[in-house]
């Protein structure tokens, strides 16, 4: 049997364990790449929607095709066409200098290049306008910052904590001639400007005060319009813009006003009174090349001084700094684990356990990543998967802690005279809980598969894989561990084992002492409190947690689903690190406190119908890089007279739609089939007397295919050479493909009344209301024009939608699955019940608690919500098993039997995933922190819910006898009672020795716990040995404290009068159970 080859030969499980482990590492690293996250968003985008399967189809037809008369134009896909009309600005052309007194010998060709050997030729005050190229930092006062104490405090903390850098001098733009680097473009610099000054350290109060005062009287120019980015006069004395003439000269003197309203002070200065917030433009091109400032001035942030301090920055490197935060954030995972570590030491007594228990969790992951990318062959690792290693340690710790508790009791147990028969009832029962949390867990992972977002599908089915690898390195790697260990490994010091050891008074002894002092003492604390004190507050103080806790949860539905309730995302912006970080405190709060960051051209969502393109995305959805390939609409014919006349006719029909909105100008492509009419309908000779026909008036609509496509072809011709009278370039009209030049497909677009929003109600309705009429219009067209479909700017949408519908359909499998595991389980209806109903008032309260915190539903949010289920059901779950296994017909009895079985093991395990997620805290990535977060509330919630409300249920209305119970058919009762009962003669019976009983590889259950596993193991008519009577006897006072009189003492609840030495049996415990012992070996062959 498996307990057999445990027993005798855990060596040989090792090295089984270890080889497949190293072999997977091995496979991985030389046939695997390994991940990189150099875009974290990457993955981030819904697949296999209706709305993501149309802009995949779309974006692919843009990018394999071109439109016939704008060939010149490079194809660009729709997604890249997307992003770049979601955030345009509007980029205030140059006005501090003309052109020809300012030449830069080297343009910026990239901002993501080098730009340390940009330079001018001209020595002018600025060497450029602010523009958003440029990194900057945002300074904040409590007072006003425009004042002379205020600027020159700004000035100095530039020049001596950022320009002193070495770094600086190397990525700063410089001048020509002097190679220094050029001004920052900050209030002080300006005031300087104004005022003939060479720094912003010379200026004096009344420089600072006759520059607030122009301002002030600028100000209303500004705000009317007539102030603007071209109003500018270098040296004051007349001329300017002809567009500004009405603008005071002073006003438009190096256009220093314009720039000091719109860059530099916040829109609420002048209107409000005080200056709170000012930019500082640094000469340094934002992007990689300002990478190694940033690292050299981050140690010395917060920059502050007085009451001025830098509150947030932009130097365009968020995504080039998250790779490097996640290898420095790793320092907290080191930590958190090193936490698991000694609370995992001090819980099993063994160094050697708790080591090769790490290490498991380890060749989990291993297993786990080889699976995922080799076996599944999924090659897109996104970083959200590094997650489940933090999962994976209170999972992993809570397993070994059931493991090392099965261990010990079935060490206590009085036929326990075998090594063999001590694995096989540790495996009978550990193996059946972890079995349970695990595929529960496991289910809750997988779960996440129903979403469409790519990288949430790829975390589920990572984090799935993982849980299922450690479940079987726990009945695999672990039982070989404890045997390994209680065969060879009890004699070794590491100061927590039993002092029998030590009784020489050998160097061990005293360096161990005080530890095993230390140790005795929590130990004898953590003993009462388990056996006694948590019994008490969950029993006597039962209809007091039912209320509380069930107040709680109802109060948290409201929470979540009524107000304030869980919200979608508000926001496009990835926010990758903590609230905190300058950069994040740049997007999240202080870009709506300036006017070029606010000020965005105003898009409006177009109305797009696509034909000729089947709106199916056949890419690898596991692969964010897989785009798929564009699939044809079979008889897709536009030139079809059928065609033409539906399409002029389809095209009226739009006009009438509820949230078109006419457009000025030439519009040559948005509808072509119209334009192409008008065309048709010129004079068969031109003035210069040549002949056009057929493509004139001669032909009449709708015309034949040939004339069509010869027509076309000149209509193509001519807006090619008249493009420039387009309002603006759009992808509408005929596609042709770039290989053979094709027809293949055709887009027709308008714009829409409706401006771009993140509003996901507003989109939501204009996405069903308009889908609803194109449904309508496209249903006549005809067999030519056939799967025509409406696309728009959807895909944030999309996202919203995605993680709108997926988050609650993955939580409601996760409960259904752990329900059913936990009926199929326990047996018990009422038990099931309890479980379940436990179970989600601990989710609600959770992410009732995450609401209330300011969190939303976002991609980083809906993971954790998601596995909420998977973690938070093991508590209930192990109580459930213990009440459900208990030999008590009481339900009280059973309470307290259930709490002393697995309270300890419980507690042990929240308290060690809670310090794990503590310990993520400090993190600067936002996924971390937002995990650690998510891991204590949650595992405060669940073991709450699980110890006090579930407890309570049963304690009050829970099963009694076999009262809901229901039991499996009776050949399969028969065939399980023939397996377990079958007499079987071990030839090699391990004879434990007196040491070996007294001590553990595992924490030494206390002595109530002697009999816990025999009404798993044995029928209760059993006879006890005499030493048990003695102990009965001896111990019927410690049990009066929940004064039962009319309530049997289960053996379950037995507690001795002994004293004991910490966690362990004391000697003369050690000797009763030893003596027992040897009875039983002395029936043994």
């Amino acid at each position: 049997s498996y307990s057999r080859v445990l027993a005798h030969y855990p060596c040989v499980v090792f090295s089984a364990v270890l080889v497949f482990s190293l072999t997977c590492l091995v496979v991985v690293v030389t046939l695997g790449s390994p991940p990189t996250f150099d875009d974290p968003k990457l993955g981030f985008e819904a697949r296999g929607t209706v709305i993501s399967n149309r802009l995949r189809a779309f974006e692919e037809l843009l990018d394999t095709t071109h439109d016939g008369f704008f060939e010149h134009r490079a194809p660009s896909g729709q997604n890249g066409r997307h992003r770049r009309q979601l955030n345009p600005t509007i980029d205030p052309k140059v006005g501090t200098r003309d052109e020809a007194d300012v030449e830069m010998e080297i343009q910026v060709q990239s901002l993501d290049g080098d730009v340390s050997n940009i330079s001018y030729t001209h020595e002018a005050f600025f060497c450029d306008a602010p523009s958003r190229i440029y990194a900057r930092i945002v300074f904040h006062s409590s007072g006003d910052l425009f004042t002379l104490r205020s600027i020159q405090i700004m000035c100095s903390i530039e020049k001596d904590l950022i320009r002193s850098q070495p770094t600086f001098h190397s990525a700063c733009i410089h001048t020509s001639r002097t190679k220094q680097c050029c001004r920052s473009w900050s209030l002080g610099n300006y005031i300087a400007m104004l005022r003939n000054k060479t720094s912003c350290l010379h200026i004096s109060e009344m420089d600072v005060y006759t520059v607030q005062k122009l301002l002030r009287r600028c100000h209303d120019y500004y705000l009317d319009g007539l102030l603007t980015a071209d109003c500018f006069d270098p040296g004051g004395g007349g001329g300017g813009s002809s567009l500004c003439r009405g603008v005071p000269r002073e006003c438009v003197r190096h256009n220093a006003v314009y720039h000091l309203l719109y860059h530099i002070t916040d829109s609420e200065y002048i209107i409000g009174g005080d200056l709170k917030y000012a930019v500082s433009f640094l000469p340094v091109a934002a992007g990689v090349g300002c990478e190694s400032l940033y690292q050299s001035i981050e140690s010395m942030l917060p920059m502050e001084e007085s009451s001025v301090a830098v509150v947030a920055m932009d130097f365009g490197i968020k995504q080039e700094l998250f790779d490097h935060y996640l290898q420095r954030d790793s320092v907290w995972f080191a930590l958190a684990l090193c936490s698991l570590f000694l609370c995992m030491w001090l819980y099993t007594c063994s160094l050697f356990v708790t080591l090769m228990s790490v290490v498991s969790m380890a060749l989990s992951l291993i297993c786990a990543y080889f699976f995922y990318a080799l076996v599944i062959e999924v090659s897109f690792f996104p970083f959200m998967n590094l997650l489940t290693a933090v999962i994976l340690l209170g999972i992993g710790a809570d397993d070994v802690f059931i493991c090392c508790k099965m261990w010990t009791l079935a060490k206590l147990e009085k036929n326990a005279g075998t090594l063999e028969k001590l694995v096989s009832d540790m495996l009978k029962h550990a193996a059946l809980s972890m079995f349970v949390t695990s595929l529960t867990t496991s289910a809750a992972f997988f779960a996440g598969y129903v979403t469409h977002i790519t990288a949430l599908k790829c975390f589920a089915l990572f984090s799935g894989i993982a849980v299922i690898c450690n479940f079987v390195l726990m009945v695999t790697w672990i039982p070989a561990t404890l045997v390994f260990h209680e065969k060879w490994c009890l004699q070794c010091c590491f100061c927590l084992g039993p002092p029998e050891y030590d009784s020489g008074r050998s160097p061990c002894y005293y360096l161990c002492l005080v530890p095993r002092k230390l140790y005795s003492a929590f130990c004898d604390t953590a003993r009462l409190f388990f056996s006694k004190g948590l019994p008490w507050v969950v029993v006597r103080l039962r209809y007091l947690w039912l209320v509380t806790f069930g107040l709680l949860g109802v109060g948290s539905i409201v929470i979540v689903f009524y107000h304030p309730r869980l919200k979608l995302p508000s926001s496009d912006n990835f926010q990758m690190f903590a609230h905190s970080h300058p950069f994040e405190v740049y997007d999240l709060q202080m870009k709506k406190h300036f006017s070029f960051e606010v000020q965005t051209e105003q898009i409006n969502m177009p109305l797009t119908v696509v034909f000729g393109a089947k709106s199916v995305d056949n890419g690898n959805h596991f692969n964010p890089f897989s785009k798929g390939e564009l699939v044809h609409q079979p008889g897709f014919n536009p030139a079809a007279p059928a065609s033409q006349r539906w399409l002029l006719e389809f095209c009226r029909k739009l006009r009438t739609a509820e949230y078109y909105q006419p457009q000025h100008g030439m519009q040559l492509t948005n509808c072509f089939i119209e334009n192409f009419v008008q065309y048709m309908k010129r004079s068969c000779e031109d003035p210069m007397g040549i002949r056009l026909t057929p493509c004139c008036e001669s032909s009449s609509f709708p015309f034949s295919e040939p004339i069509f496509n010869r027509c076309m072809e000149d209509y193509l011709d001519l807006m090619g050479r008249t493009s420039h009278l387009l309002q603006h370039h759009s992808p509408a009209g005929l596609r042709y493909s770039n290989e053979d030049s094709s027809l293949v497909g055709l887009v027709i677009e308008f714009s829409s009344t409706l401006s771009f929003s993140l509003n996901y109600a507003v989109v939501q309705s204009f996405f069903e209301k308009t889908e609803s009429f194109m449904d309508e219009a496209l249903s006549s067209a005809p067999d030519e024009l056939q799967g025509g479909w409406f696309i728009s700017f959807l895909d944030f949408y999309d996202l919203q939608r995605s993680i709108a519908y997926g988050t609650p359909i993955a939580i409601g499998v996760s409960l259904a699955i752990a329900t059913l595991v936990a009926f199929l389980t326990t047996l018990n209806l009422l038990v099931t019940v309890y479980a379940m109903f436990s179970i989600a008032f601990a989710i609600f309260t959770t992410i009732a608690s995450l609401v209330l915190l300011g969190w939303e539903l976002n991609i980083l949010e809906s993971v954790t919500i998601s596995i909420a289920v998977g973690l938070s059901i093991d508590f209930s779950l192990h109580y459930g098993m213990a009440y459900r296994l208990s030999p008590d017909l009481d339900r009280e009895m059973r309470v307290v039997s259930a709490i002393v079985r697995m309270g300890s093991p419980v507690a042990m395990a929240a308290f060690t995933t809670f310090f794990a997620g503590a310990f993520m805290m400090p993190s600067t990535v936002l996924a971390y922190r937002q995990l650690g977060t998510f891991l204590m509330l949650l595992m405060t919630v669940s073991w709450l819910y699980g110890t006090l409300f579930f407890l309570s249920l049963l304690c009050v209305a829970g099963p009694q006898g076999g009262f809901g119970q229901l039991h499996w058919p009776s050949c399969s009762l028969c065939c399980c009672y023939c397996c377990f009962h079958s007499e079987h003669r071990d030839k090699t019976v391990y004879a434990m020795s007196e040491s070996t009983m007294s001590t553990s590889s595992a924490n030494h259950a206390n002595h109530s716990e002697v009999h816990e596993l025999e009404p798993l193991t044995a029928k209760e008519s059993k006879k006890r040995p005499p030493h048990l009577n003695a102990w009965r006897h001896s111990s019927q006072e410690s049990t009066d404290v929940f004064d039962f009189p009319d309530s049997p003492i289960p053996d379950a609840m037995v507690t001795p009068i002994p004293q004991t030495n910490g966690c362990h049996p004391s000697e003369s415990l050690a000797q009763n159970k030893t003596n027992g012992i040897r009875s039983n070996q002395s029936d043994a062959p």
